[in-house]
């Protein structure tokens, strides 16, 4: 981890009662606040008033996204529960420390990388000299890239396995986390903002386990496409999944005639416009009906995504993922129970 530290930008000699709105920055306090939770900065931090003297703290926009370096001068001990609109993903750069979450007692060393869910509560121990990294992810954010990149149909919420990742296995996480503290302090902002809060929420999803789970089959409708009228029809519908779709529309959303909309779905994928939402909304009840949170019957799941002949619903099920609607609820519920 050596040459990370030595890679990236000297700290900017800013503490957190500062406050820095230039280039897009984003407020220390305000930050902290949604990391650490809104009174929840206690022990030594809070008893001893070291607030404006136990850390450095650097924080800046990325798109919609934020991302922050935190060096510990003084050692700190905390309990804390982080904030509900947003998950954050930790990696410590230089150190060590301790974090105690969901009851799992956690020692990261330099290099190691941790996900927290939304409202985390957790113990956590930083010595003096501990370095972060640490990138706050809104959960809307994280759930439209899940649905942009194929890892969720549905608006499920996602939650991360509280497993921390080495840097080995973290791979290209680690080396994009890199490259982007190499840019800083300078300022990402605009299209290069947003280009990197793209990569970053996909290197997290594919790094990370997550309570989604994940299609095995290559061949998932869902999966963006080379094909740029696939791809504008692809994202449009995962972004209005439980809606109906007409033909028509779509081809004026390519600006091509529903002929020539016809023709590519043929030859690049040798199916219908038709039967390639149909199998999208198949995958996302699927995916559903695999979690089977809060859910009373398949019936209630086919309506919601427009299948409204039930028999013929069941039987394109079957055909495309080789069992009954009903088998993949009752595994799910069967499986949850004994969790």
């Amino acid at each position: 981890m050596q040459s990370y530290a030595s890679a990236h930008t000297p700290f900017i000699n800013r503490n957190v009662g500062s406050t820095s709105t230039d280039r897009g920055d984003i407020d220390p306090q305000q930050f902290l606040r949604g990391f650490f939770g809104h009174d929840n900065m206690t022990d030594n931090l809070q008893t001893r008033r070291l607030h404006s003297q136990a850390m450095n703290i650097e924080c800046h926009a990325l798109g919609d996204l934020s991302i922050a370096r935190i060096l510990f001068r003084q050692s700190a001990s905390m309990t804390s529960r982080s904030s509900a609109d947003a998950c954050y993903l930790q990696l410590v750069v230089s150190g060590h420390c301790l974090t105690n979450v969901e009851q799992q007692l956690q020692e990261l060393s330099s290099g190691d990388s941790l996900m927290l869910n939304p409202g985390s509560q957790r113990y956590s121990s930083y010595p003096a000299g501990c370095e972060l990294v640490v990138v706050r992810i809104p959960r809307s954010s994280l759930l439209q890239a899940a649905i942009e990149f194929g890892f969720s149909r549905t608006r499920q919420e996602i939650r991360f396995c509280s497993e921390p990742l080495s840097r080995e296995q973290a791979g290209s996480l680690f080396h994009l986390l890199q490259a982007i503290m190499v840019q800083l302090p300078q300022s990402i902002a605009g299209n290069a903002g947003d280009y990197y809060d793209r990569l970053l929420s996909l290197a997290i999803l594919r790094a990370f386990p997550t309570n989604i789970p994940v299609s095995q089959s290559n061949n998932s409708l869902g999966r963006p496409s080379a094909h740029p009228h696939i791809e504008t029809i692809r994202s449009h519908v995962l972004r209005r999944i439980t809606d109906d779709f007409d033909i028509e529309q779509l081809a004026g959303l390519c600006h091509v005639s529903t002929k020539t909309l016809y023709n590519i779905f043929n030859r690049e994928l040798g199916i219908t416009p038709a039967n390639y939402i149909r199998g999208i909304k198949l995958e996302a009840v699927h995916q559903e009906l695999s979690n089977a949170k809060d859910i009373r019957n398949v019936t209630e799941v086919a309506i919601r995504y427009g299948f409204t002949n039930l028999s013929r619903f069941s039987n394109q099920y079957r055909e495309m993922f080789g069992e009954l609607p009903s088998a993949t609820l009752k595994n799910a519920r069967r499986i949850g129970s004994r969790a």
